[in-house]
């Protein structure tokens, strides 16, 4: 009852260049484990087939990608090359019970996604290498806190850059996103600006802007 996606055309050409050992299970990039002949039948592809993938699969990635952007408040980039296998596998854990999406896509096939969303033109040149994509939909800081920890214990993945809220942070940024407050303790801390006299949220509102990464600046500067 093995089921894999479809669209999932990166695992596909491992198959095809025998970069699935035949003995073992082998590791999907969501973190359940296949067993290498049911991704066989799935695929129903030849060892060896140097066939590549078609466009309307490429098409169909693209606008998985592009439904992931347009549900996320943040999207990070992160260099994994090195990475052992077992290593990814603690890293996706520890994504997921962050509620974080993470993802591995092809650096062109994001481009485009990006490209027909609009807004994500800073982060183009950060498109290169073998790149794993965090996507985070309210807890915009969770990913950022999970690749701090994760980069402490292995000195990997390599943080690249990250949009949220439209907003564009580099590599040397990745301690300032994670000291961000999770949405439960902006709430408690929005809820505290509201108890305020009314003059000061206006005004501090006005000044930051009305989104998200608005609101956090003005939260910790007036937390100074």
């Amino acid at each position: 009852s093995d089921q894999l996606s479809e669209n999932d055309y990166l695992l596909k050409t491992r198959i095809r260049k025998r970069a699935v050992h035949p003995k073992r299970n082998t590791e999907y990039y969501d973190g359940t484990r296949y067993t290498y002949q049911s991704l066989i039948d799935h695929f129903n592809v030849r060892i060896g087939d140097t066939e590549m993938p078609t466009l309307d699969e490429k098409k169909a990635v693209v606008e998985e990608i592009a439904e992931e952007l347009k549900r996320s408040s943040a999207v990070y980039v992160t260099n994994y090359t090195g990475m052992s296998v077992s290593d990814m596998g603690e890293l996706r854990g520890a994504f997921r019970k962050g509620d974080v999406h993470f993802k591995v896509y092809k650096n062109k096939l994001v481009k485009r996604a990006m490209e027909s969303i609009g807004g994500y033109d800073e982060i183009f040149p950060y498109l290169k290498e073998q790149n794993g994509f965090a996507f985070a939909e309210e807890e915009i800081a969770a990913p950022a806190k999970v690749l701090k920890e994760h980069i402490q214990k292995h000195n990997k993945p390599a943080f690249k850059a990250a949009v949220i809220d439209g907003a564009f942070f580099n590599e040397n940024q990745l301690e300032t996103l994670a000291s961000m407050k999770s949405k439960d303790e902006i709430i408690g801390d929005v809820i505290g600006l509201l108890l305020s006299p009314i003059s000061n949220v206006v005004s501090a509102l006005q000044a930051q802007g009305s989104n998200i990464v608005g609101a956090i600046k003005t939260i910790s500067e007036s937390e100074n």
